[in-house]
């Protein structure tokens, strides 16, 4: 398990605020279980994720909005890539310009784990749907 500390990230989306990590977790999809086959890991495929928001409850208060992008191995489609992510992001923005100080949304996403989590992570903001997704905060 790796969990990091806050930090500062770049524009997402081409919104004008500062979208910053409250935290980021890491750890391999598939540590510590043994697997039968191939098929059975297909199969069991919904497992992985509902453990992956588990993980998540743990990290986050109640009511916080979150998402999943699931990303699969290119080799061995419906497997999830072997490294698991969960972060914790804050925009200085409020979703639709609403009267906030700013808005919050948790992410679990997969992927090759030969990157740092901190790149990964700037991979998939692109892919996070904000507006729809967030929730507004305020202080």
């Amino acid at each position: 398990m790796k969990t990091l500390g806050t930090g500062s990230l770049k524009t997402l989306n081409g919104l004008t605020n500062t979208i910053s990590y409250d935290y980021l977790y890491s750890d391999q999809t598939y540590s510590g279980l043994f697997m039968s086959s191939l098929e059975r890991i297909v199969k069991d495929k919904q497992m992985f994720i509902d453990n992956s928001t588990r993980i998540l409850d743990k990290l986050k208060n109640k009511n916080e909005p979150y998402v999943i992008i699931e990303k699969e191995q290119d080799r061995y489609p419906g497997v999830l890539k072997t490294r698991r992510c969960i972060s914790g992001l804050i925009s200085s923005k409020p979703v639709n310009n609403e009267d906030y100080m700013g808005s919050s949304l948790h992410v679990i996403w997969f992927d090759d784990g030969d990157i740092s989590i901190e790149e990964s992570l700037m991979n998939i903001l692109p892919e996070i749907d904000w507006d729809n997704n967030a929730k507004n905060f305020d202080y």
